[in-house]
């Protein structure tokens, strides 16, 4: 910040940190330098969360679909923040982690709910998984931890997940359900590669569509192979086979993710110069 009284400029650097220990046990913050001087180190207890008594003003709810899959199907994970009457900030959750198994966080809304007259404020946040193995896949619960903002109803302000404020009041915590996923053994008739999805899709371009070329000149074929349901470098190479009287010369391969509330599509471009 920079203030100017009279002829008097002040200038004000502020940093903050939210830290969020993976165990229990004591801990010390070392000193801060700035320039010649330095911050008072300090120590920190952290406790287990089975010695927190459970908060009911923050559920969670965890929801996955499907529960059956094969390896690599995509599975969603969506998780669930009911913030019942307050308004919380410097909001965390333990990570998300499966055994084996790829994650990654895609979305993240929030919205206010009326239920019976009393306000809500739910957090969805959306995350897909890609089981790299069969057997059974357990996600453990996800505990939560947030501060209450003193004398702030519910829906006047609007902060994201995480953010920080400095009028907080009591720590509430939560934890969700653990839950359990069965990833199947990949069937035994399988030949050539696998790759479990949606829907899948196979084009192809010949540049400029011509059916007829001249010998000596090179033509371009597009190949584009797009998917629901799995990341563009889950895609294999096609084996493609050309007669001995062309030449090829193959570009390298376009790959692209996209992220929506469907899930991932991955989409693979291969372009070949080939010349009669």
């Amino acid at each position: 910040k920079t203030s100017i009284k009279g002829n008097k400029i002040n200038h004000t650097v502020k940093w903050t940190y939210v830290v969020l220990a993976q165990y229990s046990g004591n801990y010390k913050i070392p000193s801060l330098k700035v320039g010649n001087y330095f911050t008072k180190p300090f120590l920190i207890q952290v406790i287990s969360p089975n010695e927190i008594e459970e908060t009911e003003v923050v559920n969670l709810e965890v929801n996955i679909s499907p529960k059956r899959v094969y390896p690599q199907q995509q599975v969603f994970v969506k998780l669930r923040i009911i913030r019942d009457g307050l308004q919380l900030v410097n909001e965390s959750i333990t990570p998300i982690e499966i055994k084996d198994t790829k994650i990654e966080k895609i979305k993240e809304d929030t919205f206010q709910e009326v239920k019976n007259g009393k306000k809500k404020l739910i957090t969805e946040i959306l995350f897909v998984a890609i089981p790299e193995k069969s057997g059974k896949l357990f996600l453990n619960e996800i505990n939560y931890q947030g501060d209450e903002i003193n004398g702030v109803n519910l829906g006047s302000i609007f902060q994201k997940f995480g953010s920080y404020s400095q009028n907080k009041g009591r720590r509430i915590f939560s934890k969700s359900k653990p839950h359990l996923i069965d990833v199947l053994p990949i069937p035994g008739n399988v030949n050539g590669w696998w790759l479990p999805v949606y829907n899948l899709k196979l084009e192809e371009k010949w540049e400029q569509g011509q059916n007829k070329f001249i010998v000596g000149e090179p033509f371009t074929r597009t190949i584009s192979i797009s998917v629901d349901g799995a990341y563009a470098d889950q895609i294999p190479e096609l084996n493609t086979f050309y007669p001995d009287s062309v030449k090829k010369y193959l570009d390298k391969p376009i790959l692209k993710t996209e992220k929506s509330s469907t899930g991932l599509k991955g989409i693979r471009i291969e372009k070949l110069a080939i010349i009669p």
